[in-house]
């Protein structure tokens, strides 16, 4: 950035100090601040999608695979991975699941399931 002439170090290490005062990611906030400075408002606008928008498609098309009626073999075999030690074993190995134990409805709660209402 200093090397293009967008930022000086000095401005880059305020807009640091600054995000961090903020609350949430610090990241995003420089970003858009880095952009603001280049255009004002419309590279504000424009830097906050373009940093923000790759990672949002990403996570809508995973939530559209995972909540899918019927899941690939494959989904099912990611999810059976992502469920951490396993069932019975403790977070450190055990019985572990298959993606063939797994219902095509594995993502749907069941009547056992425990219900919290937050009000």
């Amino acid at each position: 950035m200093e090397d293009r002439g967008w930022l000086s170090a000095e401005e880059f290490e305020h807009g640091i100090a600054a995000t961090n005062l903020l609350p949430g990611p610090a990241s995003t906030q420089l970003a858009i601040l880095c952009a603001w400075r280049l255009r004002r408002t419309a590279g504000a606008v424009l830097g906050g999608l373009c940093f923000i928008l790759p990672g949002l498609v990403v996570i809508l098309a995973l939530s559209v695979l995972f909540f899918s009626g019927h899941p690939a073999r494959w989904v099912l075999g990611a999810a059976a991975g992502c469920r951490g030690g396993g069932r019975r074993g403790g977070p450190q190995g055990g019985d572990r699941a298959h993606a063939s134990e797994l219902a095509p409805g594995w993502n749907r709660p069941r009547a056992e399931d425990p219900v919290v209402l937050v009000t």
